[in-house]
């Protein structure tokens, strides 16, 4: 062993020089301090920032078959290059092939005692099937002149120094899925697994399965800038995580395109669910830190409680869907309708309980907040009554399951506050708004004494939309020509008073649509960046007898003069065949002001779903929550039918724009 007068070296101590002062010894310790310096930094970072495994254009370390019994090849150099690995920061090299059998601490049985490691044992033939793990084991020893007679200076007669080695050698656990724990001093890195065969001593090709990371390199950014140029266009950029801002690869964009799709994800199942308890008011909201690639899914169905509860779960395309938990925790009480939004870093979730008398048939809405620093806080509430929704598994449930009634709907306004609208048990539209930290007094929205602003249709939730320094609220009633049913609407504009200061004033209700031979329902409302005011909404014409047919309609652009003759300048967008399982369709803007609509179809003579969302295998019985992304593309959750009478909540990352 050297002769040291101590060893300095601290890698806590974070050091990263050395300096010699004048007039002063040189030491062994401070040369040798500056060495491991120097040494653990280039260590550290090969480790934490290119990572286990083959350099690009290497093979080495490959394992291979080999002549004989209970042997094998371990790949080295090609004649120019040596093999190489990267194990924990330590560069391994073998200049070329090497049979198990030809390892030095093979051959020389010996030699383990000399170098304090354990021996390589001969191995066995497997009596039943069996997994080996095939791994490299490196660790560094002192070498001095009794090893290498090059270290004694022949000017002085003496050895000065003596030098550190790295070795190596290729073990294998027999047995095993993972290599044991590396001893102190020595780290392990997993190059192969075989499938040993009972009684079979050879090891062939199909019993060897590569375990290495190949291609280990550090490209540049001017690579990679062009690498991206190439494949997506010059104004594409990196997120900041150094990926591809889209969410797919670049093979199946194109051929999502040459089959007339849009591109998409791969499927996420984020929850199975019999059928007898059924999956409803769905909500997507795309995470505030990552909204390509993360989102936050909250829904309604029955847990294992036999409650029908809040569930919430995080999908993401990188790490997959967490576990769902309920988000409400009362087993006792019926949770139904939710809706949810997020305003800035909150995310505010409302819903109805009957949790006052879980008895009874007593309903109000509730609500709870969630941050990112304190995680989900208090109920709060109740904050106003409501009639009795159809909860899943109730025996009330309407024909289409995945769509119960809801009587929820919320708004954020972007000068801070919350409306929050909800169907009265009196079947009136009630009005709430949050701002400066508490609750409005409760508001009346529709009249019963106008007529056909009420009795509210309770199937369908109002919808809050922002325009022009005031709200719209829009809904749909029964109204005076049932079956029938028409959209309403109330302007609220906030005007101030010198002497009470600002307060909300709002119209008269007013019917939006006039024509008495259409149902006018579902009405969808969005404000977009170039502050144009959208409505959507769905329209049934009887087309002879007791058929219907649907279409999906759209107006932009709505002022005063023009929203008592909506027919006159709306637009068509697609007709819509709806059966009596799906009643549903979805309707948002992309960030790049482009409507995009969302519906599923039944189309009975090909007995298959359809729609502009071409979604291949499996049945997917319904579109049940959509949301733009912020890119142009869009989170979609659906139904799809499982084995075992089951159903499944599955979301998926859409790209492109209608």
């Amino acid at each position: 062993m050297g002769n040291f007068s101590r060893n300095t070296f601290d890698k806590l101590k974070h050091y990263v020089g050395v300096r010699l002062q004048q007039g002063v010894p040189i030491v062994d310790a401070d040369w040798n301090e500056l060495e491991d310096i120097r040494k653990y930094e280039l260590q550290a970072f090969l480790k934490e920032y290119v990572g286990n495994g083959i350099p690009q254009g290497n093979d080495g370390f490959h394992i291979l078959p080999a002549v004989g019994e209970n042997n094998f090849t371990i790949k080295g150099g090609d004649g120019t290059r040596a093999g190489r690995c990267l194990v924990e920061g330590w560069d391994v090299i073998n200049e070329s092939d090497l049979q198990y059998k030809d390892q030095r601490l093979f051959k020389d049985p010996g030699l383990h005692e000399v170098w304090d490691v354990d021996p390589l044992p001969v191995l066995t033939t497997p009596a039943a099937d069996r997994t080996d793990t095939v791994y490299l084991d490196v660790w560094e020893r002192e070498v001095d002149y009794h090893v290498d007679s090059n270290l004694v200076n022949p000017d002085i007669g003496i050895e000065t120094c003596v030098r550190i080695k790295r070795e190596w050698v290729v073990r294998v656990a027999e047995r095993a899925s993972a290599p044991p724990a590396a001893p102190v001093g020595h780290v392990f890195y997993v190059l192969a697994q075989f499938a040993r065969q009972a009684n079979e001593a050879r090891i062939l090709p199909q019993h060897i399965t590569d375990r290495r990371r190949t291609g280990l390199s550090l490209i540049s950014t001017l690579d990679m800038d062009q690498i991206v140029k190439d494949a997506y266009g010059k104004d594409y950029t990196l997120g900041h995580q150094g990926l591809p801002q889209l969410g797919i690869s670049l093979r199946d964009a194109v051929n999502a395109a040459l089959w007339g799709r849009l591109p998409a994800t791969y499927e996420q199942i984020v929850y199975t669910s019999d059928l007898n308890r059924p999956i409803s008011c769905v909500q997507i909201l795309p995470s505030p830190e990552n909204p390509l690639r993360d989102a936050t899914l909250i829904w309604t169905c029955q847990a294992q409680s036999g409650k029908p509860q809040i569930m919430t779960a995080i999908t993401s395309l990188i790490d997959g869907s967490q576990t769902p938990a309920p988000l409400t925790g009362d087993t006792t009480a019926y949770e139904g309708e939710s809706i949810t939004l997020r305003d800035g870093e909150t995310t505010w979730v409302f819903w109805l309980s009957n949790r006052q008398n879980p008895g009874g048939n007593q309903w109000h809405v509730y609500s709870r907040r969630y941050t990112s620093s304190q995680g989900w806080g208090s109920i709060e509430g109740p904050l106003g009554e409501a009639p009795q929704p159809c909860v899943s598994g109730d025996s009330s449930d309407s024909s289409d399951s995945s769509h119960l009634p809801v009587h929820l709907s919320a708004f954020r306004h972007s000068q801070g506050g919350i409306w929050l609208l909800w169907i009265h048990k009196d079947k009136l539209l009630r009005l709430r708004r949050y701002a400066g930290g508490q609750w409005s007094e409760e508001e009346r929205v529709s009249n019963a004494a106008t007529s056909g602003s009420s009795p509210i249709n309770g199937e369908n939730a109002p919808k809050a939309v922002e325009w022009v320094n005031s709200v719209v609220l829009f809904w749909e009633t029964e109204g005076p020509d049932w079956p029938f049913y028409k959209i309403w609407y109330r302007h609220y504009y906030y005007q101030y008073f010198p002497e009470t200061g600002g307060a909300w004033q709002a119209t008269t209700p007013a019917r939006l649509t006039t024509d008495s031979s259409y149902s006018e329902e579902l009405p969808q409302a969005f404000r977009d960046g170039a502050g144009s005011l959208w409505l959507f909404w769905r329209s049934l014409h009887q087309s002879g007898g007791h058929s219907y047919d649907y279409y999906i309609y759209a107006v932009q652009d709505l002022n005063y003069s023009r929203l008592y003759d909506l027919k006159a300048i709306s637009k068509q967008i697609v007709p819509v065949l709806f059966d009596n399982k799906d009643n549903h369709f979805s309707a948002f803007l992309a960030s790049q002001y482009q409507h995009q609509i969302w519906h599923k179809n039944y189309d009975n003579l090909n007995n298959q779903w359809s729609g502009f969302l071409d979604i291949s295998g499996g049945d997917i019985t319904s579109l049940v929550g959509g949301c733009p992304d912020g890119a142009g593309g869009a989170w979609l959750a659906y139904l799809k039918s499982a084995t075992g009478n089951q159903t499944q909540l599955v979301v998926r990352k859409v790209y492109g724009r209608l």
